[in-house]
């Protein structure tokens, strides 16, 4: 009506039900043809897109549910672009490197975190071109000279074009589990130093 009324062009998404009773979802664009100063008709197209759309819509609610798994971890974990940019991160996450109520989302991760070493960053790109890589126990240390020891993981995970969409992302501190084992290194070997001695 808007059309043929007032001239006015459209580019609509619709839902509409077929002859047969069966929910589409449709593409349809039109654009008046005047004459003389009126409208004398539509010239236009229509598209079936609901397949499109249910691709979409599960791929949307797929990534959701991706999204509050990552969020709701009980581990340290992110989820990137692979612009390395967030779009989900754990509580955990959140807490363990004290972001407290930072909204991260959609930022990236080296304007966090400038410190993030080379070696750390060549591991994530690594991860964007599809590898997985980890380390059991890695030093770091930060700008103000203190040692941190963390656990890491980098999985890439991919969109539904089977491309790598970004990284997955796991960090979890473990210096104080570092610091304990080298303490009991160092006891055991006092002991067998004083053991050995007194023989």
């Amino acid at each position: 009506e808007s059309a043929i009324e007032q001239g006015k062009s459209f580019d609509l998404t619709l839902e509409i039900i077929s002859r047969s009773g069966r929910c589409k979802r449709v593409h349809t664009i039109g654009t008046p043809v005047w004459e003389h100063g009126e409208v004398i008709e539509l010239r236009g197209s229509i598209q079936d897109i609901t397949e499109t759309w249910q691709a979409q819509a599960e791929l949307a609610y797929s990534e959701k549910r991706l999204r509050l798994l990552i969020e709701h971890a009980p581990v340290p974990l992110a989820m990137f672009d692979n612009q390395m940019c967030y779009i989900a991160a754990s509580d955990r996450w959140m807490s363990n490197f004290n972001l407290g109520d930072t909204d991260i989302i959609g930022r990236c991760h080296y304007d966090i975190f400038p410190e993030v070493p080379e070696r750390w960053k060549d591991a994530h790109r690594r991860g964007l071109q599809g590898e997985v890589l980890k380390s059991d126990e890695d030093k770091f240390e930060t700008q103000d000279g203190s040692v941190h020891w963390s656990r890491w993981e980098v999985r890439p995970w991919y969109t539904a074009k089977e491309e790598v969409g970004g990284i997955i992302l796991f960090v979890e501190n473990i210096t104080q589990a570092h610091a304990d084992r080298e303490a009991l290194k160092k006891s055991e070997s006092n002991f067998r130093h004083l053991f050995e001695n007194a023989e």
